[in-house]
């Protein structure tokens, strides 16, 4: 359905963009008309794609990183802790502490996982908004104009797949794309050297580059591009300048690391592991997703292609450079966004840095193009949009009702855990629930599926290690409805057995 809408909206837009070249006196009315009426549509998408924000177990697990900070666990500790399934740098983890101590101090889990998403909704929205300030006083675009910007860029994030995933989840992505963000705008020609001085600029961005570096491994492969931008923009010496920050900054990362970490442990979570993983995903499944994920992107970076060769959009050489450096990031991390995805599988999150730097680029470009069509329409196409709206609101309404969630949020299974582990009907282990029983009991069990994990990497965690990061035996294990199965109920081929009373409708398992 969201495909649909986007390629409805792109179709009308970019058949008016040709239509005006051959008609622009006719055209122009009917364009903003369509035009506002496209923004309509996507609002829609934005209501559809609230089904991101649910209580998802995987955010609430990745909580316990930062969480289990707080009550001295480690984020490396092998088999010396609980599965953790943490193989990143530690940046991302400490990042997320504020949220995990909001919860932990008020008792609440869907606290930690609002404050989790709200430092992710920052994380994906600063760049695009400093971005737009930078605009704004570089060029004569409206400030009407650049809210139309954003919220476009808002309707693209939550629904192309990949950049939903980072903005609706608590993941290491999110710090990781705001450091790396603002690390290649500081960069780009728009920055004028009147607003920053060029070499505490460059500076300034080898530090953020060096964070996002520290927050996840995927951003490693962007420097080569970086240093070439910089050289080409700054000169040789800067260049060397923002080397040298990014050195400086990952030691000073590294070495708070070594001081609170297990140096051993940590290379092998956050290297060793990470290579042997092997879970191959087919280069078909690959393909449907790079498709499914970038056509809404490329379709709207192709209208204004046409739009800027048709020479209906005028840019400056700093906006053109910015453009290009822009869209040569996005064409060089595509490569190791797809061998990232084909070699470790996991989420759509591996495909998110070249999205993102195609969305900075539609930022970059759309200002214009919306100050062009405001200047050419007025309230009866304001009032064409609003009708359209209702009728598409009125026509997707039981879809999003059916679909956006409020079973999960009205039956919350972390919420459900707490009460159940404080009813105390005996010892009980919940998989995917251990942000809840961190909060409750001040100690981390595994995080099931994490295990699984750790198998595909050859690490053959042993018995004695298993056995002491779980409830003191007999237990229970309590597998929520609707959710994911349990990894330890699927080795060991537990049988269920009788309900408890405080978790109607969970599976409940019996191990000895």
């Amino acid at each position: 359905m969201t495909f649909l809408v986007i390629a409805s909206c792109l179709g009308g837009w970019g058949y008016l963009f040709f239509k005006e070249m051959t008609y622009p006196k006719i055209s122009q009315r009917v364009f903003a008309a369509v035009f506002f009426a496209g923004f309509a549509a996507l609002t829609v998408m934005v209501l559809i794609t609230a089904i991101g924000f649910i209580p998802d177990d995987w955010s609430a697990n990745r909580l316990t990183w930062s969480g289990g900070l707080l009550y001295g666990y480690h984020l490396y500790m092998g088999n010396n802790g609980p599965s953790n399934g943490f193989f990143y740098p530690p940046l991302g983890a400490w990042f997320y502490i504020p949220a995990a101590f909001s919860g932990i101090l008020l008792h609440s889990v869907i606290i930690a996982l609002v404050a989790g998403w709200s430092m992710s909704m920052v994380c994906i929205f600063a760049p695009v908004v400093i971005l737009l300030v930078l605009l704004q006083r570089a060029r004569t675009a409206s400030y009407f104009a650049s809210l139309m910007t954003l919220f476009l860029a808002a309707c693209l994030i939550f629904s192309v797949p990949q950049l939903r995933y980072v903005a609706t989840m608590v993941h290491v992505d999110s710090p990781a794309l705001l450091f790396l963000g603002i690390s290649v705008i500081l960069l780009l020609p728009i920055v004028r050297s009147d607003h920053f001085l060029p070499d505490w600029r460059v500076i300034t961005s080898g530090c953020f580059l060096a964070a996002a570096s520290c927050c996840k491994q995927s951003v490693w492969p962007i420097l080569p591009v970086l240093v070439a931008i910089c050289v080409h923009c700054h000169g040789v010496k800067e260049a060397g300048r923002f080397l040298l920050a990014v050195i400086i900054t990952g030691a000073l990362l590294i070495g708070t690391m070594l001081l609170v970490e297990n140096g051993t442990e940590a290379y092998q979570m956050i290297w060793k592991w990470p290579t042997r993983q092997m879970v191959v995903t087919p280069a078909s499944m690959v393909f449907q997703m790079l498709v499914t994920s970038l056509v809404p992107i490329f379709g709207i970076l192709i209208i204004l292609a046409i739009a800027l060769r048709s020479g209906s959009l005028k840019l400056s050489e700093s906006e053109k450079q910015s453009l290009i450096y822009l869209l040569l990031i996005a064409l060089w991390m595509t490569p190791f966004a797809i061998i990232t995805r084909m070699r470790i599988g996991a989420d759509w999150n591996h495909l998110v840095i070249p999205s993102y730097f195609l969305l900075l680029g539609i930022v970059l470009l759309f200002p214009l193009m919306a100050s062009r069509m405001i200047a050419v329409s007025d309230w009866k196409e304001y009032g064409m949009a609003g009708i359209i709206f209702a009728i598409l609101l009125l026509f997707l309404m039981p879809f999003y009702s059916k679909n956006c969630g409020w079973y999960l949020w009205t039956h919350d299974s972390h919420e459900q855990a707490l009460h159940a582990a404080a009813a105390k009907e005996g010892r009980v282990y919940f998989p995917w629930q251990t942000l809840s029983t961190l909060i409750l009991e001040k100690k981390l069990y595994h995080i099931d599926d994490c295990l699984r994990y750790e198998e595909a990497a050859g690490w053959k965690r042993p018995d004695a290690s298993i056995v002491r990061f779980l409830p003191e035996p007999p237990f229970k294990i309590a597998v929520r409805p609707f959710g994911s199965p349990s990894y330890l109920v699927q080795k060991e081929g537990l049988s269920e057995v009788a309900p408890l009373a405080s978790l109607p409708g969970w599976k409940i398992y019996q191990r000895d």
